[in-house]
């Protein structure tokens, strides 16, 4: 009876780990839509409306999930705040301390941060050129997401589910 609780054990929690894997891959492609979706409200914001940034970036702050809202709304009051400090400087830092957490990689992260040096010093239609090619490139991203995510997810819960009855198979 024993063995058979270990078992059910063993093979339920390395089936809970391919399907953690899995889930890590729908997280990272909503962050990114997130990311996408405030974009093109940045841009709306400096386009259509032609707001400054700061104000830009508290009107988007609040349609878009954390914790990207709140880093939007720190950054828009730094750049209120600390006037002697360039766009740039204030966008990579916050970007880079608000995102270690989340499930978005390395590149990307810094990607995005690097994205905020071509904001702000620029005039209206270099700064919409330059979001409109980081929305190439995080459509680029996400499409190679949803293909992992097609392709891996299934790999990942065979594996975890095989790999826990083989683990089983092998200790018995």
């Amino acid at each position: 009876m024993l063995k058979i609780i270990g078992s059910l054990i063993v093979i339920f929690s390395s089936t809970g780990i391919g399907l953690k894997l899995c889930s890590k891959l729908y997280q990272q492609n909503n962050e990114l839509m997130s990311i996408k979706k405030s974009i093109i409200y940045l841009r709306g914001e400096i386009e259509y409306n032609i707001t400054n940034l700061s104000d830009a970036l508290y009107d988007i702050s609040d349609k878009i999930a954390e914790p990207l809202g709140s880093t939007y709304r720190i950054i828009a009051h730094e750049i209120q705040e600390k006037p002697d400090k360039t766009l740039g400087e204030i966008w990579k830092q916050n970007i880079l301390n608000n995102f270690r957490p989340c499930i978005l990689n390395v590149n990307q992260i810094e990607r995005f941060s690097d994205f905020g040096k071509s904001l702000g010093f620029l005039d209206k239609s270099m700064q919409v050129n330059n979001i409109n090619l980081f929305l190439i490139y995080l459509d680029d991203e996400i499409n190679e997401n949803l293909t992992k995510q097609k392709t891996n997810c299934k790999l990942y819960k065979y594996l975890g589910f095989m790999g826990g009855l083989l683990i089983v198979l092998i200790f018995i």
